[in-house]
């Protein structure tokens, strides 16, 4: 059976967590002591001699807490202790008495590791002599063990069984059981000696210096001694493994040791480092394991390695480097400025920056430095970007654009020089890290590209059909569509202005202001126009808008609007509400004159007002002569005295008809208002005519008369009784005739 090592493991904490993490123990050994009948005299003395030896070399203490457990057939009075006098004491008062159950010795065991979840390792030493028969007990409270281990192994913690002392062979069975079990290292003395022997390694740093192969990597000479405590001159020690954990690391990260060498081990390691470590200096570590020598046995006794710590922590200290380097700046203008916003004299300038850096120190760079571009107040970097790096001496170009303000005391339309100022600064700088200047500062007063032009053009894009607004004046209404197009920069809600030809009395824009692009504009006029089918050229003058910023505006050419006039409107005359095919005038024979009752009417009129101050005047032609008044107002009811004219010769016996025509014309005379005329027949009644009427109205009258007297007669014949004669029916008729 080969032996197993002891592995007692101390660590130092890496960081700051709780004082619970802090406070829990690095070594937990647990002294499980048969103190049963049988262990009296040497056998007790001997295990409570290299127990008191053992805790000697490492003593207890809160980082190194040992339990005592004694047991018989049952367990005696258990102690922790933490220093190495109280130990000793304890364990002087030990005495033998009582059976042997090492079931319970286990029981109690396994509930005091229990308490020590968290321990870096635990070390379980069991001193017995006796053959226990209660094999069933032993196993329980083994397997419980074994459960335990098998935690502990998953969570990476380390723990160790030691049988020092099974007289005669005893409890071979556990031995077997824990062994096949394979959880736990087994170190097995048997009926040897065992001789505990401590190893003490430390490390310690030589020199550090920067490497001149490699940027920010450390070298480091480590001295590695392991000091053997306990030991004596014979005992030759198994050679140690010495293994840097720190990641990243090139050299001596494996190295072979060997305990108890007067000559210490060194070991050249390569650590690289942060750029900024590097550059602020500072302290770092390494990290190593250490393995546990293999236990050594020679024919009386057995010699137990045990390590203080097997992993370890070396500080070293980060020399700081400083660096120093000049640096200058040129500007270039790569490509011609142009204009962001010409209306506020905004340019762009392209430009290029030139770096030149020269290191005033051996030590090169250990990082890039970045910088940072800053615009001035009126300045603003519109393109590129606003850092750059510098990752050594050296040359470097950095291409920006830049938009700058040209002075406000120029002349509108033109340009003039634009401030630019820029400052560079490091972004951040190392504690180590200086720049001769340490910052730069460019101000240029840099030429603006020359004025930009506007163009404006117009053209008419529709003509609404007109209306006619005053008919006195032939003045009409209409709406022309015409399209702006203004290429160029151009101040939102400049005014449109136009020049209007002296026909057009009257204009409103909508909308009244300009913007770039394209854009339609409804111009509503009040302009002279002739009737149609005449048509009439309008043309408009467009006035530019006045210079702005750096833009100036060329003339644009006239826009003419080509207007169709509105149709005339009729003037007629209508008796009432209609309009006769003809006037019929009938005039007696006694009179000179008649008259005829007419409304001057101009018809399709949209817009009473359009007619203001306009009248009507009738006329007639030869033969028939118009008296009346000369004007005649519109839409009022009004009587025409109309007579023959002399040249007509009348008949006597029957009527006279004479055809004319009523002319009625606008006054005053207009070209959206046409006049009419109309047929008219004048009837003159005969004096024959008269005559005969008077003839029949007198012979009328006096029959009526008669006939009136020859009924009074009669009437008063029948009130009195004179007789009167008969009269024949002949002389009857013809008294009625």
């Amino acid at each position: 059976m080969k032996p197993l090592m002891l592995r007692m493991l101390m660590s130092l904490p890496i960081c700051s967590t709780a004082e619970s993490r802090a406070a829990e123990p690095t070594l937990v050994r647990i002294v499980v002591l048969d103190t049963s009948t049988s262990m009296a005299g040497d056998r007790l003395e001997q295990a409570i001699a290299e127990l008191r030896e053992m805790l000697r070399q490492l003593p207890p203490t809160e980082r190194l807490p040992v339990v005592v457990i004694p047991f018989e057939g049952h367990v005696r009075e258990v102690r922790k202790f933490t220093d190495l006098k109280s130990c000793e004491a304890y364990l002087a008062r030990l005495s033998a008495g009582g059976g042997t159950r090492i079931a319970a010795g286990l029981q109690r065991c396994l509930a005091e590791l229990k308490s020590y979840p968290n321990a870096r390792h635990v070390c379980v030493l069991l001193y017995t002599d006796g053959q226990d028969r209660d094999l069933k007990g032993i196993m329980e409270q083994e397997e419980q063990l074994d459960r335990l281990f098998v935690d502990r192994s998953k969570r990476g913690l380390g723990q160790t069984v030691v049988f020092c002392k099974r007289w005669e062979g005893a409890n071979a069975d556990l031995v077997a059981k824990i062994k096949e079990r394979g959880h736990v290292p087994v170190v097995d003395a048997g009926d040897l000696r065992l001789s505990p022997v401590t190893l003490m390694p430390s490390l310690s740093v030589s020199q550090t210096r920067w490497a001149k192969d490699a940027l920010n990597v450390l070298e480091i000479e480590v001295v590695v001694k392991v000091d053997v405590r306990g030991a004596n001159g014979k005992t030759q020690l198994s050679p140690m493994r010495l293994t840097c954990l720190t990641p990243n690391v090139v050299g001596d990260v494996n190295k072979q040791i060997i305990p108890g060498q007067p000559n210490p081990t060194s070991l050249a390691i390569r650590l690289p480092v942060s750029p900024e470590l590097r550059a602020a200096g500072g302290r770092t570590e390494l990290a190593f394991q250490i393995s546990q020598p293999r236990t050594v046995k020679d024919k009386d006794s057995l010699v137990l390695p045990t390590l203080a710590a097997d992993q370890l922590r070396l500080p070293v200290d980060v020399p700081r480097v400083r660096l120093h380097s000049h640096i200058t700046v040129t500007l270039a203008q790569p490509e011609m400025p142009y204009w962001t916003e010409p209306l506020t004299r905004k340019a762009a300038f392209p430009l290029k920056l030139s770096f030149k850096v020269e290191n005033l120190t051996s030590e090169p760079w250990t990082e890039p430095v970045h910088f940072n571009i800053t615009p001035g107040p009126a300045n603003r970097i519109i393109a590129g970007d606003k850092t750059f790096v510098l990752k050594g001496p050296g040359d470097l170009s950095v291409t920006l654009t830049v938009d700058a303000t040209a002075a406000t005391d120029l002349a509108p339309g033109t340009s003039g020089p634009c401030k630019t100022e820029l400052t560079i600064t490091p972004a951040y700088l190392p504690a180590n890290v200086t720049f001769e200047p340490p910052q730069l500062q460019l101000v240029r007063d840099l030429p603006a590209p020359p004025p930009v032009t506007t163009t404006v053009t117009a053209r008419t894009r529709a003509v609404a059909t007109p209306q006619w607004i005053d008919l006195v004046q032939g003045l009409a209404a209409v709406e022309a569509e015409i399209e702006f197009r203004v290429d160029g920069p151009l101040t939102p809600g400049t005014s449109v202005t136009v020049q209007c030809p002296p026909s057009v009395r009257q204009i409103r824009l909508t909308p009244a202001r300009l913007r770039p692009g394209v854009q339609t504009v409804k111009f509503v006029m009040l302009a002279i126009l002739p009737a149609a089918p005449a048509r009439k050229s309008l043309v408009f003058s467009i006035i530019p808008p006045s210079p702005q910023g750096a833009v100036r505006f060329d003339a644009p050419d006239p826009v003419e609007i080509i207007v169709t006039g509105p149709a005339p409107l009729q003037l007629v005359l209508t008796e009432g509400e209609r309009i006769p095919s003809a006037f019929d005038v009938v005039l007696p024979d006694d009179a000179t004159s008649a008259s005829i009752r007419v409304v001057p009417t101009i018809l399709s009129l949209k817009k009473a007002g359009a007619a203001r101050g306009l009248m009507a005047v009738a006329t007639s032609a030869d033969p028939i002569d118009l008296e009346g008044p000369p004007r005649i107002p519109l839409f009022t009811p009004t009587k025409l005295p109309i007579r023959p004219a002399h040249t007509v010769r009348r008949s006597f016996f029957s009527d006279t008809f004479v055809q004319g025509e009523l002319a009625v014309l606008p006054s005053p005379a207009s070209d959206a208002v046409r006049g009419s005329k109309h047929p008219l027949l004048l009837r003159i009644e005969a004096p024959f005519k008269r005559l005969l009427f008077y003839l029949a109205a007198s012979l009328s009258a006096i029959l009526a008369a008669f006939f009136l007297f020859r009924l009074y007669v009669r009437l008063r014949t029948v009130d009195s009784p004179t007789l009167v004669p008969e009269v024949t029916h002949e002389e009857e008729n013809a008294s009625q005739s």
